[in-house]
């Protein structure tokens, strides 16, 4: 009786330790983008910011009294 519960005891152990080995996966690395990519677009890099207009154009920048940023 007693070495049955032993051994169903170590197959649940046994179970539980395949569980835990499915259950790490590895996680996939994110892709850094090119660093040309983030030169070249304006929306990106804030060029579009500069290019559309400063602060001083909106109406929380007049508030505030920012200048044009050139």
């Amino acid at each position: 009786m007693k070495k049955e519960e032993e051994e169903e005891e170590e197959k649940r152990k046994k179970e539980k330790r395949k569980k835990k080995k499915k259950k790490k996966k590895k996680k996939k690395k994110k892709k850094k983008k090119n660093d040309l990519c983030l030169q070249l677009s304006p929306s990106l890099t804030g060029a579009g910011k500069e290019a559309s207009g400063a602060s001083h154009t909106t109406q929380q920048g007049r508030e505030r009294g920012d200048e044009a940023v050139t």
